[in-house]
């Protein structure tokens, strides 16, 4: 079971129309293109590791914690790996309105990120547990 004070990291990236992925369009350095395989350039790398953020404890204790990281691995990007700012960390890979959902066992939320409150979430139906 995880530490009452513990949360999950994560770096928030945006996906684009293409499948691709981008630096989140509302940071500096938004909006440019991060590469799916090929290393990712330093300052890429740098506004991407500036967009790191903690979920929510609700996301993050125990086993709908567990479930929630092993939803965010499905966010595997090549590129990362290749990046010492970048491998091994977690990815949430928002859509254009700054939302995902995160699906897996007993976790089920959707998260959006808003610009004035932060990372909001929801618990959504069909989370069991």
């Amino acid at each position: 079971m995880r530490d009452g004070d513990e949360s999950i990291e994560v770096l928030v990236v945006q996906r684009d129309r293409d499948g691709g992925i981008l630096t989140p369009d509302w940071v500096p350095g938004g909006g440019r293109q991060i590469p799916l395989d090929s290393p990712v350039d330093d300052d890429t790398a740098r506004v991407v590791a500036a967009c790191a953020l903690r979920l929510p404890l609700a996301m993050s204790r125990g086993a709908v914690g567990d479930a929630v990281i092993r939803a965010l691995e499905h966010n595997h990007y090549t590129s990362f790996d290749k990046q010492p700012l970048l491998a091994g960390q977690l990815v949430l890979a928002l859509d254009a309105n700054r939302t995902a959902d995160v699906y897996d066992g007993p976790a089920a939320f959707r998260v959006t990120y808003d610009l004035r409150r932060g990372l909001l979430h929801e618990q959504l139906n069909g989370a069991t547990g």
